[in-house]
């Protein structure tokens, strides 16, 4: 690490590129190009070559602990080089097979990097939906990486999808004795330390065996932390929403900010209630989705300039101000653009005397609706912009706005 990034903690993309060029000739020394445009790597020799793109690992970098950047990079970096040598190499057995809980963002945005880094995969992942923001994946795990588990799996291990499942879930139960750690008021962390540790929340038996009184809820907000309290404990809900927001600061694979609740053996949305815990769920809302829009606008813009489209994929911007957490999105007259679902929209005429004017989503829906169509296929979500609302449209949602403010 150079002295610069360890004092500021800044490091430009190309000293980022350079700094992974490194990493990637020390594991396997190969022919690596940088694509500035792209933000990614160019890896060996046509045709055989092979994409590495740097836009999630730089984010995942910057997120990091800077004393512990240098060993996460060459985990990234080498993640990636023996995923692709699964890909193309391993055939799958049904031994690997293990479950793996991931935000529902997250399977469409590596299905995206996949299919750009390696088009020989051609994997579409199948999994079951957790709640509204969670999806349940199947991966067959090695020493060395994890490989998802799509069609062509299915077909190399001779089993539909929900035997594969069920032979997942039957191997991670032989891998989950309980260990828990309490955290007092009947609240617990999961102590596995393997990566799995969100997973065993499919592993309801388990959750049931805690001391919790009414229906368990959890919180998955990295990859590996599972916390668990009752529905019916505020104090556990607060340690383990302090907790969940905490992790965000020392993990870089984040998960998801939603609550779930067991519901007659089923994961449901769970509505928290007390001020301290919504007001930690939204600051982690906004930091998360940040963090998916992001990423997903690096993909969506490449894809874009590929096709040969003029398309802005508005940005999702987030703000800490004294009353919290919010996000706003831009939506400018005479811009083709993809807007990102944010708390509030600001509507922008540069060549008009209307001022621009910020107002609330849910509030905004109600007058423009007409003029947004969702984006098929991308996730999260996103709305292709019609036109610009009208003076007299402006002028009602500002009133609008301003009588819900002063009540």
């Amino acid at each position: 690490m150079g002295l610069i990034e360890l004092l500021t903690g800044s490091l430009s993309q190309k000293d980022f590129a350079k700094k992974a060029t490194k990493v990637i000739n020390s594991i396997a020394p190969s022919k690596v190009l940088f694509d500035e445009a792209q933000f990614a790597l160019r890896v060996g020799e046509e045709p055989e070559s092979h994409w590495i793109y740097l836009g999630n690992f730089y984010a995942e970098y910057l997120r990091t602990p800077r004393l512990k950047r240098d060993p996460a990079l060459r985990t990234m970096v080498s993640n990636q080089i023996t995923q692709k040598q699964a890909y193309e190499d391993n055939a799958p057995t049904k031994e690997t097979l293990l479950p793996v809980v991931r935000d529902r963002a997250h399977s469409w945005i590596s299905q995206m990097q996949i299919k750009k880094a390696m088009p020989s995969a051609s994997i579409a992942m199948q999994g079951k939906p957790v709640g509204e923001d969670h999806m349940s994946l199947l991966v067959l795990d090695s020493p060395t990486a994890m490989r998802y588990v799509g069609e062509k799996e299915l077909a190399g291990l001779g089993l539909s999808f929900e035997a594969a499942y069920e032979e997942a879930i039957h191997n991670l139960r032989a891998i989950s004795p309980d260990k828990w750690l309490s955290l007092g008021n009947h609240a617990y962390v999961g102590q596995w330390g393997d990566t799995y540790d969100c997973s065993r929340l499919l592993l309801t038996d388990l959750i049931h065996r805690l001391d919790i009184s009414g229906r368990p809820i959890v919180i998955t907000p990295c990859r590996g932390i599972l916390l668990v309290a009752s529905e019916n404990n505020i104090e556990g809900q607060q340690i383990i929403m302090q907790l969940a927001n905490s992790a965000l600061e020392d993990n870089s694979r984040w998960t998801s900010p939603e609550v779930l609740v067991l519901d007659n053996e089923r994961w449901e949305p769970f509505e928290l209630t007390d001020p301290f815990c919504l007001s930690v769920q939204k600051e982690m809302i906004v930091k998360m989705r940040k963090s998916v829009y992001d990423q997903q606008k690096v993909i969506l813009d490449e894809a874009h300039k590929a096709e040969g489209k003029d398309i802005f994929v508005a940005t999702f911007m987030a703000y800490k101000k004294s009353e919290g957490f919010m996000s706003i999105a831009t939506w400018s007259k005479d811009v083709d653009a993809w807007l990102p679902q944010t708390e509030f929209i600001v509507f922008v005429d540069a060549n008009a005397t209307v001022p621009s004017a910020m107002i609330p989503w849910d509030l905004a829906i109600q007058h423009v609706r007409s003029l947004m169509t969702p984006v098929p296929g991308v996730i999260p979500a996103r709305f292709e912009l019609k036109g610009f609302p009208d003076v007299e449209i402006l002028h009602a949602m500002t009133a609008a706005t301003e009588t819900h403010q002063s009540n």
